[in-house]
């Protein structure tokens, strides 16, 4: 297999996953304050395997289907990440604009709180607690652990997925979905509380 190479690695080292066997083209372009300019290319290679393994591994469709599914699941976690930070920021938003309402204490800031500690749990079943892994406490594999040790797993083989790895992809959809459904529901309950909200004489808040 041949190494797909970045250019805007830090360190200056070829990055990438490997390539599978297969036609590519190259072309070189230059970029000046926005505008591109083509230099050469395109031109077609071929990529042939550097040597058989030991052991018969996936084809190259396999694999391939394999990695879409694995970025494919790096793109709903990214996705996830972006809602549950703006449900966190609306939250925060929501409790400034309690502070300023004419509502007395009592169940509002409950339902706060309730919804805060709603994210805080999605929030250690996607990244994990830092605390505890610091102290190496041993905790249940997060969402951004089982990518790490799938990433880790492919990055550097064209072998093709185990039976782990498959487990581990099945899992993942799995947590997500869960998930998802949970911030679903949270992203409702803050929908009434800010029409709640609103009735106290609170003032707007960002959505």
């Amino acid at each position: 297999a041949a190494i797909a190479l970045n250019q805007g690695d830090t360190e200056g080292e070829p990055s990438g996953r490997l390539a599978l066997p297969g036609t590519y083209s190259v072309s070189l372009s230059k970029t000046i304050d926005g505008t591109v300019t083509q230099l050469a290319g395109p031109v077609e290679f071929k990529v042939k395997p550097l040597r058989k393994g030991a052991l018969e591994g996936a084809s190259p469709n396999k694999l391939k289907a394999f990695w879409s599914s694995y970025e494919e699941l790096v793109g709903k976690t990214s996705e996830l990440e972006v809602k549950m930070t703006k449900a966190k920021n609306r939250l925060v938003a929501m409790e400034k604009a309690l502070k300023r309402s004419n509502a007395l204490p009592g169940d509002l800031d409950k339902q706060l709180h309730d919804l805060r500690m709603s994210l805080m749990n999605l929030d250690l079943r996607v990244h994990g607690n830092s605390a505890k892994l610091q102290v190496g406490e041993k905790t249940k594999p997060t969402i951004s652990e089982r990518l790490f040790a799938l990433n880790r797993g492919i990055s550097n083989s064209t072998y093709g997925p185990t039976k782990t790895h498959e487990q581990t992809i099945a899992i993942l959809n799995q947590q997500l979905e869960s998930i998802q459904d949970e911030l679903n529901d949270i992203q409702r309950e803050m929908d009434k509380l800010t029409s709640a909200l609103q009735a106290t004489g609170a003032p707007a808040m960002e959505e």
